[in-house]
């Protein structure tokens, strides 16, 4: 809610950043007692702004478990509000 608020103008959001959990996430369990989770789907802003602040990565072949890299504000994409002030994705709210 408010992302869209953010970015049609309709209110200037206050206080500390989110922590920018923009993943839907899905576990399936398997034979043998495993469990497969995965990334089903992002949560987005009206203007097209994905939220989520880190991207994960599997810890490699024969480990498990993943490490999370927090993203730089060079690879953050530019969007602009309804009235055109500049708001970057993939840093939370």
């Amino acid at each position: 809610l408010s992302g869209a608020l953010q970015d049609h103008d309709r209110a200037v959001v206050m206080g500390r950043k989110t922590y920018g959990k923009g993943l839907i996430q899905q576990l399936d369990r398997l034979s043998g007692g495993t469990v497969l989770k995965y990334t089903a789907g992002k949560y987005f802003t009206p203007s097209g702004r994905c939220i989520q602040s880190k991207v994960y990565k599997g810890a490699g072949t024969g480990q498990s478990g993943t490490t999370a890299k927090v993203i730089g504000e060079a690879d953050r994409r530019l969007f602009y509000t309804d009235s055109g002030r500049p708001v970057r994705d993939a840093g939370g709210i």
